[in-house]
């Protein structure tokens, strides 16, 4: 079984990928753009809406209880060398309601 992998922090960036930190430290970039045409994400394709994004238990979030599993973001991102630098987004987020 593979070891699963919590997203720690996340912040959104250009052309909707969002910059993200895992709990082992790896940084990465995440395109989001390939989820956008799915119904379930398709107010992703907001720009207002996606720069939203939180990390909540561990997994990209969005309001409206719209998020995509820490095991697809870490499967499908690309690695970023000496990218720790990323911050949590500072707009505060709940994700139930």
């Amino acid at each position: 079984m593979d070891i699963l992998h919590d997203i720690c922090q996340a912040r959104p960036e250009e052309d909707f990928c969002v910059r993200v930190v895992f709990d082992t430290g790896d940084t990465a970039v995440f395109d989001c753009k390939p989820y956008l045409g799915h119904p379930y994400w398709r107010k992703l394709g907001d720009p207002a809406f996606f720069r939203q994004v939180r990390v909540a238990y561990g997994t990209l979030a969005w309001p409206e209880d719209i998020d995509i599993a820490p095991e697809d973001v870490w499967e499908k991102a690309v690695r970023i060398a000496g990218g720790d630098d990323c911050q949590v987004a500072e707009t505060p987020f709940e994700p139930y309601r």
